[in-house]
């Protein structure tokens, strides 16, 4: 009897990857409101803010990475937005990597999709606003009025790590 209660046990053991997405997701959602509440910090500042809030570095950093672009490219879908950036790393070298390759990436769009079903305009554009071709678009179309952003080609992000 007892031999059969040991198999028949179902595997309680926590996924530890699926735990580690969740975290991360609850990270982003957090992210979220801080931004929302701190929208006047500089970059510096709001990854400071992101740590303070018990965000692990690894995670602060990709979601000041991508959190972002992750919402200017959801708020401008017809944009011709780039599939590829680049990691500029502390010693200069550049590592060029894919946005659908990027599982960190990946998730900030899954929860972005999830904040856009009921987006507050304002911190949509509190935290697309971030974004560095959200101020590119919006200085052409100053000195160009009659373009629209999706006539704008834009190049390449780099993310300078911290």
């Amino acid at each position: 009897m007892a031999l059969f209660n040991f198999f028949s046990k179902k595997n309680t053991k926590p996924d530890k990857a699926s735990d580690v997405r969740e975290a991360f997701v609850e990270d982003v959602e957090k992210a979220i409101v801080l931004v929302d509440k701190h929208y006047q910090l500089d970059d510096k500042e709001l990854l400071q803010l992101y740590l303070d809030n018990n965000i692990s570095y690894e995670s602060a950093v990709a979601i000041w990475f991508f959190l972002p672009d992750a919402f200017a490219r959801k708020l401008l879908p017809n944009v011709k937005w780039r599939d590829s950036y680049g990691i500029v790393e502390k010693d200069k070298t550049i590592t060029k990597k894919r946005y659908e390759e990027t599982p960190t990436y990946k998730l900030i769009c899954a929860v972005t999709n999830t904040y856009f079903q009921n987006p507050d305009k304002d911190t949509v554009w509190r935290i697309a606003g971030r974004a560095a071709a959200i101020h590119a678009m919006n200085d052409l179309l100053l000195k160009n009025p009659e373009n629209i952003p999706e006539d704008i080609i834009l190049t390449e992000n780099y993310y300078i790590r911290p």
